[in-house]
C-alpha cells in the first residue's frame, strides 16, 4: 500500500510520525463524518490508514473515544471558521454587513453532513463541553495577524488605548 508516509527521506523521523499522523487524522475525520464518533474505534482507523507500526502518532486519547476525536474536531472547526473570515472580509467592509455575512456563512456551514456531525453533534459530547468550548473560542487566523493586515471592521485602536 502507498502511503504518504514512504514518500518521506529516510532520516526524517519526525516528518515521517507527521505525515502519519496527518493520514491518520484524515482517513479519523472521513470515517467520524460517516458514522460518528461512537461507531469508530482506533483500531478501525490504524488499519484503514495503512498505519499498523505507528499507533503512537495518534494524539493522546480522549475520554472514551478514538484518540483522534480533539485532533479531527480541531482541523474541521479551524477551517470552518478561517473559510468564513476569509470570505467575510473579502466580502464586507461595515461591521454590521461582516456580522451578518459571518452569521450566514456560520449557518451555511451547519448544514455541512461532516460540519454537522463532527463540530455540533459529537464532539461537545466526546470531548467535554469544556474542551469543546476551549477549542471553539480560540482565535482564528485574522484575529491573530500582525499590525497592519488587520481586517478593514478591526478599530484602529482598543478600548483599552484610548
Amino acid at each position: 500500500m502507498h502511503t504518504d508516509s514512504t514518500n518521506v527521506k529516510r532520516g526524517s523521523k519526525a516528518a515521517q510520525s507527521e505525515a502519519t499522523r496527518a493520514r491518520l487524522v484524515k482517513v479519523a475525520r472521513r470515517l467520524f463524518a460517516k458514522r460518528g464518533y461512537s461507531a469508530v474505534g482506533t483500531e478501525e482507523i490504524v488499519k484503514k490508514a495503512g498505519a499498523f507500526h505507528a499507533r503512537r502518532a495518534l494524539p493522546p486519547v480522549r475520554r472514551q473515544e478514538g484518540p483522534s476525536s480533539a485532533a479531527v474536531f480541531d482541523q474541521v472547526e479551524g477551517e470552518v471558521a478561517n473559510d468564513i473570515v476569509s470570505r467575510a472580509e473579502a466580502g464586507a467592509s461595515d461591521p454590521i454587513d461582516v456580522l451578518r455575512m459571518g452569521t450566514r456563512l456560520w449557518l451555511d456551514s451547519c448544514l455541512d453532513p461532516e460540519v454537522r456531525r463532527i463540530v455540533l453533534l459529537d464532539a461537545p459530547s466526546v470531548l467535554g463541553f469544556d474542551e469543546w468550548r476551549e477549542i471553539v473560542a480560540r482565535p482564528t487566523a485574522w484575529a491573530c495577524s500582525p499590525p497592519g493586515s488587520r481586517a478593514p471592521w478591526t478599530p484602529a485602536r482598543s478600548r483599552a488605548s484610548r
